[in-house]
């Protein structure tokens, strides 16, 4: 009986022990997997975020294992650093490129404001050229008209020396 005791003892130990290994396999399985799943799960997120645009590219998701799924993380990391350091060049070129229409419209406006000046200085000039041709043609008038009564004066004054000198 003390051998079938002790046998049925050892069985009940080592199904204990089986139970108890069994239940520490299935804990740490899960931890495992519990913890793979939430790396997997904090760089799906990270990604759902930033496909809708609300994505902060400024955060870092912690490396918290070493193995593949720490390397997916560490990977993920380093996109996001070259992503963040490509808006950030991009955000640059486009403020140069801002900084260069608003100087190339600037420039654009003064050389309107130029033109404009240079449309009506030259409408002046247009004017006062009608002016001139058609006040050339009354001075034209005017200076035949005194050419004829210089001659009238001059045939008159020779009339008269010739009466002046008869009579003296």
């Amino acid at each position: 009986a003390d051998t079938h005791d002790a046998i049925d003892q050892s069985i009940i130990i080592g199904a204990v022990m089986g139970a108890i290994c069994v239940v520490a396999l299935l804990v740490i399985s899960y931890l495992i997997a519990s913890s793979a799943v939430s790396s997997i799960d904090k760089v799906t997120k990270r990604l759902k975020d930033m496909s809708s645009g609300t994505g902060d590219l400024t955060v870092q998701l912690p490396v918290t294992n070493q193995d593949e799924i720490g390397q997916l993380v560490g990977e993920f990391n380093t996109f996001i650093n070259s992503l963040r350091q490509l808006v950030s060049d991009t955000k640059a070129v486009a403020n140069k490129v801002a900084a260069h229409a608003h100087e190339l419209s600037r420039l654009a406006s003064e050389a309107d404001t130029g033109l404009l000046t240079q449309q009506e200085e030259i409408a002046a000039v247009a004017t006062a050229v009608t002016e001139l041709a058609a006040n050339s043609g009354g001075v034209l008038d005017s200076a035949t008209k005194a050419s004829e009564l210089t001659t009238n004066a001059s045939d008159q004054t020779t009339k008269t020396h010739g009466v002046v000198d008869a009579n003296t």
